[in-house]
């Protein structure tokens, strides 16, 4: 179907998601279009939180958001 370019782009950014092919990518990006503006804004803002801060383990290469996940900084593990 033919779509307006900004929602081509949305379409097209869902699927550089792993598994996401043509038909989910566009169900994703109609869907955003339903969110209340404060959901798309905190979807948005959670994905940058994501990408910004979270990091592997430098111990275990866990994923976290601090530098020692939270099982390799608990002191009654062994």
């Amino acid at each position: 179907m033919l779509y307006p370019e900004v929602l081509s782009n949305a379409i097209s950014s869902f699927k550089k998601l792993p598994g996401i092919g043509e038909k989910s990518a566009e169900r994703y990006a109609l869907s955003l279009l339903k969110l209340s503006d404060e959901d798309v804004d905190n979807f948005v803002h959670n994905i940058k939180e994501c990408k910004n801060k979270i990091v592997k383990c430098s111990v275990c290469g866990h994923l976290t958001d601090k530098d020692v996940c939270s099982i390799c900084s608990d002191d009654s593990r062994k």
